[in-house]
């Protein structure tokens, strides 16, 4: 029996959907299972998705969609979060193994359930019934309603909330999987959350769409992806970050039956990215996108720093500095935050966000590009620029973020480095050594974040 319903494209009932580590679930027990839920979990109008297991993050996503309720994706799970959402959203059924406890938080509002013990006690359901939910899928109905709301991160302020219909997942399910050339129905490795717009569109709604099998688990260290890989019989794509690029190269990690990875939420480094490819002997695809549009375009960066934009996608010079893009998605019309060279309708080059770029003494760069050269300076595990804005355009400078043994790190070594990749102005004046920097779950820093870490260490400095 051939399905080929337009969000779960498997060829039939006993595909594999999920992988698991000494286990495997088809589409058949998929249906099972989220049957089973339905009748089981209460009525909603918000549905709040946290799961990180891929699984339960599939079956909560799936029964939001067949009850047609709304989803919410913020980009973190912090208090102010929650206060957010409870304070602007009705209705909330919360999916997760645990939410976090907060002072003064109405837990009512948010109505908390974890799935994993309720499908130990499930039901088996019968072909006919298994077919009548496939069919809902298959509606068409079902995928021109908004449907999912998501979050922009908030690195460059507060979050925004954009509505999503099916249909725009679905559009670039179908044409990112073209564009990949992606050969023999590869699974799906994840180190992003499937909350996250990158996350979601590329590791959970391209696989379901396109038939294509999901590991369950989110690994974070280069040990733990390779330990997974290591186990499968079939090729997979990673779908990754910069952040686990840098340390499978910093740890030699080999990473074994991959046909691709896919790379995104941060620049990616041409020379990076090669030594990658040559170490793994696979291809490293950036991905270019954002939450309000979603994939926009992808490239090689071991061969060309050239995007070429997906086919529903076309590039519309506005202004002087500005770009345009043009789509069938739900936003149609976009101007892009970044600053773009316009090759032609379909191609251009990226140089870096707008809100990223700094004047030093009447000299430009951008963050992103000091941060590249930070980060990639042997001696330390991660670091980045942050430019106070409370001060006189004159007094203006950067001020650097480290995390290294600042007992063996040397800032004269260091600042001789730095200043043959970039002008002397640009060197920073001061050096915060800490344990760690307040990364999101996608490797993005938060503005308000970092704003706030420089706040109290600068009162001491």
């Amino acid at each position: 029996m051939i399905l080929k319903q337009a969000l779960l494209g498997y060829q039939s009932l006993n595909d594999i959907v999920i992988y698991q580590n000494d286990n495997s679930i088809t589409l058949y027990q998929l249906m099972e299972d989220l049957i089973y839920l339905d009748k089981k979990l209460p009525k909603h109008k918000h549905l709040l998705n946290l799961y990180e297991n891929r699984y339960y993050f599939i079956l909560s996503l799936l029964l939001g969609i067949k009850r047609q309720s709304m989803h919410l994706f913020p980009s973190n799970t912090s208090a102010y979060t929650f206060k957010f959402l409870t304070q602007e959203y009705t209705d909330i059924l919360t999916l997760d193994k645990t939410v976090p406890k907060y002072k003064h938080q109405d837990e009512n509002k948010l109505n908390h359930i974890d799935i994993e013990p309720l499908l130990k006690s499930k039901k088996t359901a019968t072909q006919e019934t298994v077919k009548q939910y496939l069919a809902i899928f298959a509606n068409n109905a079902y995928y021109h309603k908004d449907t999912i709301i998501i979050f922009t991160s908030g690195s460059t302020g507060t979050p925004k909330p954009f509505a999503k219909k099916l249909s725009d997942f679905i559009t670039v399910a179908q044409q990112l999987k073209t564009q990949l050339t992606l050969e023999n129905n590869p699974m799906i490795l994840a180190t992003v959350p499937a909350q996250h717009m990158y996350g979601l569109e590329t590791s959970i709604m391209m696989p379901l769409i396109n038939g294509l099998s999901i590991y369950e688990e989110r690994p974070f260290y280069p040990d733990d992806m390779a330990r997974i890989l290591a186990k499968q019989t079939r090729s997979s794509l990673l779908v990754t970050t910069p952040i686990h690029i840098r340390a499978c190269l910093k740890t030699q990690t080999k990473l074994t039956h991959l046909q691709q990875a896919l790379c995104a939420t941060a620049p990616l480094d041409e020379q990076m990215a090669q030594i990658f490819e040559d170490e793994q002997e696979v291809s490293l695809i950036e991905i270019y996108g954002c939450t309000e549009v979603g994939v926009i375009a992808t490239r090689h960066p071991a061969i060309s720093q050239e995007w070429t934009c997906l086919d529903d996608i076309a590039l519309v010079p506005s202004s002087e500095n500005s770009v345009d893009i043009q789509t069938n998605r739900s936003i149609n019309v976009f101007t892009l935050n970044d600053h773009i060279s316009y090759i032609s309708n379909k191609t251009f080059m990226l140089h870096g966000r707008k809100s990223d770029m700094i004047n030093i003494a009447g000299k430009r760069n951008s963050l992103s590009y000091l941060n590249h050269h930070l980060v990639n300076y042997k001696h330390l595990s991660d670091g980045c620029f942050y430019q106070p804005d409370h001060l006189e355009e004159s007094q203006q400078r950067l001020v650097v973020f480290i995390v290294a043994d600042k007992y063996h790190f040397s800032i004269q070594d260091f600042k001789h480095y730095f200043k043959t990749k970039v002008d002397s102005v640009f060197t920073p004046r001061h050096f915060y050594f800490v344990d760690k920097l307040p990364r999101n779950k996608t490797g993005k820093i938060l503005h308000n974040e970092i704003k706030s870490l420089y706040q109290q260490l600068s009162i001491n400095h």
